[in-house]
């Protein structure tokens, strides 16, 4: 993981959040803290018991504000299928195709190999569903 990491920085530390018990905090274990360096990216999750995949490409910006602690960074300049995507538009597919709140990620351009994994399982991908100022329901 260092090579992801803004100048090869990364440190174990104990975890942010806290239980509160009775007599003490409790932390919850521990969480690796990491600033992503610059780089192209690929975000991809299976969802639906692994019956499609949403991936999108993005890249890493210099972080320009210190963000929370743990694995972290701006990601932008997304595209799903070649066509960009901005954050509302993310953030709209997101809640609008019910998905799960964690996106395995690895550095580079693997849509190509993503793609063929999906033929191979004979699986297919979620569009992005552009952004509406009104409730919008998945079909």
């Amino acid at each position: 993981m260092r090579e992801y990491a803004l100048d090869g920085k990364i440190a174990l530390d104990a975890h942010y959040n806290k239980v509160k018990l009775p007599d003490r905090e409790v932390r919850m274990g521990m969480v690796r803290d990491m600033v992503y360096g610059p780089m192209c990216a690929t975000l991809m999750r299976f969802t639906r018991e692994c019956g499609t995949i949403f991936m999108a490409l993005g890249s890493f910006k210099h972080p320009e504000k210190e963000g929370f602690h743990g694995s972290r960074g701006w990601f932008g300049d997304l595209t799903v299928d070649g066509r960009s995507l901005d954050v509302r538009d993310l953030v709209n597919t997101i809640m609008v195709q019910h998905f799960q709140h964690h996106y395995p990620l690895a550095p580079g351009d693997l849509t190509g190999a993503v793609r063929e994994l999906a033929a191979w399982l004979g699986i297919g991908f979620l569009d992005a569903v552009p952004y509406k100022p009104y409730l919008q329901r998945s079909t």
